[in-house]
């Protein structure tokens, strides 16, 4: 499946946000297991959606 065809359904339907959250996650998560490894710190982006940017609380 085209990441604009994903990306686009997850857009329509809100769940953009969770699989951010997710990826934001996962990320944080590798990034400590790194640590734990002795490797300091590895730069790592994540892209996230403008719905991120403008999310209520």
């Amino acid at each position: 499946m085209s990441p604009a065809y994903f990306i686009q359904i997850a857009e329509e339907s809100n769940l953009i946000i969770k699989i951010g959250e997710c990826v934001i996650e996962e990320a944080l998560r590798q990034q400590a297991e790194w640590r734990e490894m002795g490797l300091g710190l590895v730069p790592i982006a994540v892209n996230i959606s403008g719905r991120h940017l403008v999310l209520e609380s």
